[in-house]
């Protein structure tokens, strides 16, 4: 997992099926695709999104994908931080 993920930063997560890397026409917004999969889905913040891709229960098949700037960080690695994200992390602050 890349060192130092900017929770705060924004980000793009897209779902992708399992074996299937993305590439950098899958985080256009011009390669959108309606619900209810939409791809890719933008995020205020990085954190916010990661939390969001581990949590949720019907991923349809699907893997989560994060870029947040020039960082990729794959299936495994939005798991991993998704675990390393403090606790009381909201968004933009720490509650």
């Amino acid at each position: 997992m890349p060192e130092n993920i900017p929770l705060n930063a924004s980000a793009v997560l897209i779902w992708l099926p399992a074996g299937k890397s993305p590439n950098d026409n899958d985080f256009n917004a011009k390669a959108l695709t309606a619900p209810p999969h939409p791809n890719p889905e933008p995020w205020w913040f990085a954190g916010e999104a990661i939390r969001y891709a581990y949590e949720l229960t019907d991923k349809g098949g699907k893997l989560p994908w994060l870029k947040i700037g020039k960082i990729l960080l794959s299936p495994d690695e939005v798991l991993e931080a998704a675990e390393a994200i403090p606790k009381g992390y909201r968004g933009d602050h720490f509650a």
